[in-house]
């Protein structure tokens, strides 16, 4: 597996302590009602709410996938959070597409286990819809794309390349029908 950028984490680290620093005097109450919104969020399909429903993790603790995995609760919430972020990218979020492929490239987080092959269909959907949404190219995405291809069978990568184009033209297609998302 490639390493990946160490920007993200960071990022979420800078975040964390920015929010610590704002928002100190959040009581526990207020800490579980704001998980309770960003779960309802993303299950009624608010673009990203997903993406960050996982960041924040099972009861506001994004280790718990790690540390509390076999708990039957902690279970729970990852099938739910995947079955939201999975319903975030049909409904073409780029940031679940992104989402999606990079937790089936790692296979960490709310995935069991690695697939690269889906890990391909959702960065190469994710390219596809990203390029249509901004109407430019998204920048990293070939190189990610490239990585996956020769991780796998060259067989393997032309079925999911073949199915990250198809999700694409699916996502597309529904947001231009009429009453469609855009």
């Amino acid at each position: 597996m490639r390493s990946r950028p160490k920007g993200a984490a960071l990022a979420g680290e800078a975040l964390s302590q920015e929010l610590n620093r704002t928002c100190g005097d959040l009581t526990e109450a207020d800490l579980e009602s704001r998980l309770r919104l960003v779960e309802r969020a993303a299950a009624e399909g608010v673009p990203t709410a997903a993406v960050w429903m996982i960041a924040e993790g099972p009861d506001g603790d994004p280790d718990a996938l790690q540390t509390q995995g076999s708990d039957p609760l902690v279970q729970a919430w990852r099938s739910r959070a995947l079955d939201y972020l999975r319903l975030a990218a049909l409904k073409g979020d780029a940031l679940a597409l992104l989402s999606m492929a990079n937790q089936y490239e790692s296979g960490e987080g709310i995935v069991a286990e690695q697939n690269p092959a889906l890990a391909m269909q959702y960065q190469v959907a994710f390219q596809r819809v990203d390029e249509a949404n901004t109407g430019r190219k998204s920048w990293g995405a070939d190189w990610e794309i490239a990585g996956l291809r020769s991780s796998m069978p060259p067989a393997l990568a032309a079925s999911a390349q073949a199915a990250g184009e198809a999700l694409a033209a699916q996502i597309l297609a529904a947001k231009a029908a009429p009453g469609g998302t855009r």
